[in-house]
C-alpha cells in the first residue's frame, strides 16, 4: 500500500514540479518556542500543510506568482503573510497570542485537527452563511460525504433528520460548545425543537465513524460538533428573510453590542418559521431565540447561552400504502375522521407542540502557556404534547368503565387526547489540555442526569359520561445517569509521523417505572446498568508537503434507547442488548494548488446491532431488535478542482455495502380465511441493512461572476434503499437525483448595513417517502428474533 502511494506521489511530484516553488519555514510562539500543529494555507488554493513537532513546514506554492500565506493556531492571532519570489525560500513566522481567549479551548477538547487520523469535514462561518437558507441541520450539511437527509413535511422545516453511513440519528453524537445535545432517552436531536439554530453557528465539524471521545450519546455513525458564533469587537445587526414554496416564510433578526469596555459582549437572535408543508396538514409555526453574553477575563472568559425554542407542527408520521402513494403523494390521513352522520372531517388541531429551553454556562481559562481548562454547566428544560383525534376508541384501553347513555352501555367513544412529555436534563463537562511541542494530551469527562415524565390526558369525549376532563390514563417515568472519563493524546515526530491514542470509560444507569399507554396495563418497571470501555488508536504519515495517509481502529459501545426497552417489556427473551462496533478507517489526502483529492476506506463491524424490523408503532417509531452480526463497509471519495480562477467544483461519492450476516426472519403467517397465525422462521442469508443506500453522490459547481456573484448548481444522488432487513423488493425506496440551482451575492455595506441576497430553486426526481405501514405485505410481520409474537405497540412521546 505504501509503495503504491509513494509511486503515485513520485508521478504527481514530477508532473507539477515545473509549476511549483518550495518554501521552508518555522512557526514560533511569542516566546520563541516551536508551535507543532500550526496550519499554513495558501489563500484561494487547496494547498495547506501542518507544522511538525519542531514547528517546521515545507510548502509548495505556484511558481512566478504572488501568494498569500495564512498561518493559524488555536489561541493565537491568525497571521497573513504576502509572499513572492523576493521574499526568499526560508521563513521564520512568529505568532502573537490572542488578546482574549476565544473558542480554542472547546475546539481542542471536542474536535479532530490536521494531525488526527480520521475522516472529517469542517465548515467555517462563511460557508455556513453561504449554505444556510433557514432549513434544519440536515440540509445545511447535505454536501457531507455519506449523508442523506429527510423531511416529514417535504420542505426541510418541521420534523427532519439525517443519516450518515446509514446510521440513524440516535447513533450520531452531537454537541454544541462541547455540551451534549442528544436527548438521553431517545438519543436523538429533534431539530424541530431548535428552529433556525443554524443561524447561530460559527463553525461545524463532522467526524464520520466513531470519531474522537467526548461527552453525550455514543457515536456509531458520526459525530457533529457545533460551535456557536464568537462575539465581534464592533456592534452589528442583520435582518434576513426567506420566502419559499408552500407558503414558507423564515425571518431572523440578529444584533450584538460588540465589546463593551473591552470586556463584555452581548448578542441576540430571534427567528420565526412558518410553512404549510408539501405534505397535507404538515404545517410548521415555530419560533426561537438565543441570547449570549461573553465576559473576557485576563486569561480566560465566561460565556452564558440561553437558547429558547417553541414548535407547533402538524403530525406527518402516519403511514400510507403504496397504492395511495401512487395516487396522491401529499395525502396524510392523520386527523381525518367521520362524524356519526357519515360526514368526513379533519381535526384542525392534530398537532405536535413542544417548548425546549437550553441554559449553558461555560468557563475557559489559560492556566499557563501550555495548559488550558474548560468547564461547563448545562440545563435543558423540555415540555410538550401532541394532540390527536381518535375515533371509536375502546374505553377499557383508557381504563374507563362503559358509559351509560339512554339505558345503553357504550364501550367505545370518539375522543381527543394529548400525550405529554415533561423532562429535565442537567449536567457538567470539563477538559484539561496540555500541549508541548509535538505532544498533546487532553483529559476530560462529564456527568449528567435526566428525568422524564410521560403521561396522557383526554381533553374531550363524544360520550363522556362521568369522566372528568383531562382524565389521565397513564403515567410513567424514566431516569438516566450518564458519566464518562476520557484521555487522548497525540504525538508527532520530526519525520512527519503522528501517533494518536484515545481511551474512554462510560457508565450508564437507566430506570423506568409506571404504567404503559398501550391499553394492556403493562408495568414498565425495569432497571439497566452498563459499563463501556472505548479505546481508539491511529497513525498518520505526512508523505510529503502535499500528501498524507492515515489509519485508525476504534471500538465503541452504545446502550439501547427507552423505546427499545419499552417495546420489549413483558418479553424477557426480547430485552435489547448493548451494541458494539469495531471501526477500521484507512485514508489518503492530496492537496495541489488547483486540486484536492481524498479517499477514505472504512469497515464497521457490529455485534448485536439494533436494526429496524419494518414494523412501526402507531406513532411512527421504528420497532428495533438486535441482530448478532452485521457490517458496513465502503469507500468515500472527495475531490475539489479549480480549473479557472472563477470556476470551482467540489464533489464526493460513497460506494458501500451494508449487510446483516446470516439473517433469520421470524414472522407470523396468518390464514386469510380464519386469521389464525402460525409462527415460522426462514434463513435469508446475508440481507441488506435498512435505510443504507449503496451509492451516495454530491456535487457543487460554483461560478463566480464579477468577484461577488456566486452561481451554484448542486446535485445529490441517493441509490436504492431497503426499508426492511429482508431484502423484500416491494419494500424499497427507488434511487433518485435532486438538484438545486441558485446564487448568492453580498450587497454593499458594513456592520448594520451588511447583507446578502440569495436565490434557490430545487428539483427532485427522488421519490419522497412517507412513513410506511406496519409490517410487510402478505399478512406477515418480520422480526429478527425467533419466537417473538408481534403485538401492537404505541409509545408515549
Amino acid at each position: 500500500m505504501r509503495s503504491v502511494i509513494l509511486f503515485a506521489s513520485l508521478i504527481l511530484s514530477t508532473a507539477v514540479s515545473a509549476q511549483e516553488h518550495r518554501i521552508k519555514g518555522r512557526v514560533l510562539d511569542d516566546q520563541g518556542l516551536a508551535l507543532a500543529g500550526a496550519n499554513i494555507r495558501v489563500s484561494d488554493t487547496y494547498l495547506g500543510v501542518v507544522t511538525d513537532r519542531n514547528g517546521q513546514f515545507v510548502l509548495k506554492v505556484p511558481a512566478n506568482e504572488y501568494a498569500e500565506l495564512s498561518v493559524s493556531f488555536v489561541g493565537f492571532e491568525t497571521l497573513r503573510i504576502p509572499w513572492d519570489k523576493t521574499a526568499g525560500d526560508s521563513l521564520v513566522l512568529k505568532m502573537t497570542p490572542s488578546v482574549f481567549l476565544g473558542d480554542e479551548v472547546v475546539v481542542r477538547a471536542t474536535r479532530a485537527d490536521r494531525l488526527t487520523p480520521m475522516a472529517y469535514e469542517n465548515m467555517d462561518a462563511e460557508e455556513i452563511k453561504d449554505r444556510n437558507m433557514g432549513q434544519d441541520m440536515g440540509y445545511l450539511l447535505s454536501l457531507t460525504p455519506s449523508l442523506v437527509q429527510s423531511s416529514e413535511s417535504g420542505t426541510g422545516i418541521g420534523y427532519t433528520n439525517f443519516r450518515i453511513r446509514g446510521s440513524d440519528p440516535s447513533r450520531i453524537n452531537i454537541t454544541v460548545d462541547g455540551i451534549p445535545l442528544n436527548d438521553p432517552e431517545s438519543q436523538q436531536v429533534f431539530w424541530v425543537n431548535m428552529p433556525a439554530f443554524t443561524s447561530s453557528l460559527g463553525s461545524i465539524q463532522i467526524q464520520r465513524g466513531i470519531g474522537t471521545s467526548g461527552n453525550g450519546a455514543a457515536a456509531f455513525g458520526a459525530t457533529v460538533n457545533l460551535q456557536t458564533e464568537s462575539p465581534r469587537t464592533e456592534a452589528h445587526g442583520s435582518l434576513s428573510s426567506t420566502i419559499g414554496s408552500y407558503h414558507t416564510f423564515i425571518h431572523t433578526i440578529k444584533a450584538g453590542t460588540g465589546l463593551i469596555a473591552d470586556r463584555l459582549a452581548l448578542d441576540m437572535r430571534y427567528s420565526t418559521l412558518q410553512s404549510d408543508g408539501y405534505v397535507d396538514h404538515t404545517f410548521s409555526d415555530n419560533r426561537s431565540a438565543q441570547f449570549t453574553g461573553t465576559y473576557f477575563l485576563e486569561k480566560g472568559r465566561i460565556k452564558a447561552n440561553v437558547i429558547l425554542g417553541e414548535q407547533h407542527s402538524g403530525i406527518g408520521w402516519w403511514g400510507i400504502d403504496k397504492s395511495m402513494l401512487a395516487i396522491d403523494r401529499t395525502y396524510n390521513p392523520a386527523g381525518q375522521y367521520t362524524t356519526p352522520d357519515g360526514e368526513a372531517r379533519y381535526y384542525e388541531n392534530q398537532s405536535d407542540n413542544y417548548w425546549q429551553n437550553h441554559y449553558h454556562l461555560v468557563y475557559a481559562t489559560r492556566l499557563s502557556p501550555r495548559l488550558n481548562l474548560h468547564t461547563a454547566l448545562f440545563y435543558v428544560d423540555g415540555k410538550g404534547y401532541y394532540e390527536q383525534y381518535k375515533q371509536d376508541q375502546d374505553l377499557s384501553e383508557y381504563y374507563l368503565p362503559p358509559v351509560i347513555a339512554g339505558g345503553d352501555s357504550l364501550f367505545a367513544s370518539d375522543l381527543i387526547r394529548q400525550k405529554w412529555l415533561d423532562n429535565d436534563f442537567l449536567g457538567s463537562v470539563f477538559s484539561l489540555q496540555y500541549r508541548n511541542g509535538g505532544w498533546s494530551v487532553i483529559g476530560g469527562g462529564g456527568m449528567n442526569r435526566y428525568l422524564g415524565d410521560h403521561f396522557g390526558r383526554i381533553i374531550w369525549m363524544r360520550h363522556a359520561g362521568n369522566t372528568e376532563k383531562d382524565h389521565e390514563w397513564y403515567r410513567n417515568q424514566g431516569s438516566k445517569q450518564d458519566g464518562n472519563l476520557y484521555l487522548k493524546s497525540t504525538f508527532s515526530t520530526s519525520s512527519g509521523l503522528t501517533l494518536f491514542g484515545d481511551l474512554q470509560y462510560r457508565h450508564v444507569r437507566y430506570r423506568m417505572d409506571g404504567i404503559d399507554d398501550d391499553g394492556y396495563l403493562r408495568d414498565l418497571e425495569q432497571a439497566h446498568r452498563f459499563h463501556f470501555f472505548n479505546p481508539k488508536a491511529g497513525i498518520q504519515m505526512q508523505i510529503d508537503p502535499v500528501q498524507h495517509a492515515y489509519a485508525s481502529l476504534a471500538i465503541g459501545h452504545r446502550e439501547p434507547t427507552r423505546q427499545n426497552f419499552k417495546d420489549a417489556t413483558g418479553d424477557p427473551d426480547a430485552t435489547p442488548l448493548a451494541e458494539e462496533l469495531r471501526d477500521l478507517e484507512l485514508g489518503y489526502e492530496l492537496r495541489l494548488p488547483a486540486l484536492a483529492l481524498a479517499a477514505n476506506l472504512y469497515f464497521m463491524d457490529y455485534l448485536n446491532q439494533l436494526v429496524p424490523t419494518g414494523e412501526l408503532s402507531t406513532d411512527g417509531y421504528p420497532v428495533m431488535s438486535n441482530v448478532d452480526r452485521s457490517y458496513r463497509t465502503g469507500l468515500e471519495l472527495s475531490a475539489g478542482i479549480e480549473p479557472l480562477s472563477f470556476l470551482q467544483w467540489n464533489a464526493n461519492l460513497t460506494l458501500s455495502r451494508n449487510r446483516i450476516r446470516n439473517f433469520v426472519e421470524s414472522y407470523v403467517d396468518y390464514d386469510t380465511q380464519t386469521w389464525e397465525g402460525t409462527e415460522r422462521t426462514r434463513d435469508l442469508g446475508d440481507t441488506p441493512l435498512a435505510y443504507s443506500p449503496g451509492v451516495i453522490g454530491n456535487s457543487d459547481l460554483c461560478l463566480t461572476v464579477a468577484g461577488a456573484l456566486n452561481i451554484h448548481w448542486i446535485s445529490q444522488y441517493v441509490g436504492e434503499q431497503s426499508i426492511v432487513n429482508t431484502g423484500n423488493p416491494d419494500m424499497k425506496i427507488d434511487p433518485g437525483l435532486s438538484t438545486i440551482s441558485g446564487w448568492t451575492c453580498p450587497l454593499p455595506g458594513k456592520g448594520w448595513a451588511a447583507s446578502t441576497c440569495r436565490y434557490r430553486s430545487t428539483t427532485c426526481s427522488r421519490p419522497w417517502m412517507k412513513t410506511m405501514p406496519m409490517g410487510e405485505p402478505g399478512g406477515r410481520t418480520g422480526r429478527n428474533t425467533p419466537g417473538r409474537r408481534i403485538s401492537p405497540r404505541q409509545p408515549a412521546m
